[in-house]
């Protein structure tokens, strides 16, 4: 009786201990699949924040001056508190935490609004992105983003106003 516990409670820890491993490589995207949104959803999203995405697009524009930075997770490597906390709330206040912001050297910026995936596994991110230069070096222009879950693994963009781009990325799998 007693071994017979002793088992149940190690075959208990190792699947446990499988179902961790899995979800640090999977992430949540192979047991739950998130819906994603449709380009109207996420026009909707852009308009109803526009002034939040310029006053962002600006703000990394005048920091550029001063230094570079990939993302948010380094910005307070890069700026004091202040300035973290005033693009921290400006990115809270498009859609909560669910949004990151990246950002490149050449002054793009990219808003994830959706996605699945880990940077161990493959995934996709729907989102907006801000393209100062020519949109076909960063991915494939298209006139819709709906469906572009069925294309090859590569970055889609749909242009909705000067310089300001949907976004679908999908990853190899």
């Amino acid at each position: 009786m007693r071994h017979r516990r002793l088992y149940i409670i190690i075959l208990f820890v190792l699947l446990a201990a499988a179902f961790t491993i899995y979800l640090s490589i999977h992430g949540l995207g192979g047991l739950i699949e998130s819906p994603i949104p449709s380009d109207v959803q996420i026009m909707r999203t852009f308009y109803s924040h526009r002034s939040v995405f310029d006053k962002l697009q600006h703000l990394v524009e005048d920091d550029a001056k001063d230094r570079a930075f990939y993302s948010t997770q380094c910005m307070t490597n890069n700026f004091g508190k202040q300035k973290c906390e005033e693009y921290n709330y400006l990115i809270g206040t498009i859609n909560g935490r669910n949004t990151s912001l990246s950002v490149d050297y050449d002054g793009s910026l990219s808003f994830g609004l959706a996605g699945v995936g880990s940077q161990l596994s493959p995934g996709w991110s729907k989102g907006i992105i801000y393209l100062p230069g020519n949109p076909t070096r960063e991915g494939v222009v298209l006139k819709t983003l709906d469906g572009a879950e069925k294309l090859k693994p590569n970055i889609y963009l749909r242009q909705i106003e000067p310089h300001w781009y949907l976004m679908y990325q999908r990853d190899a799998d």
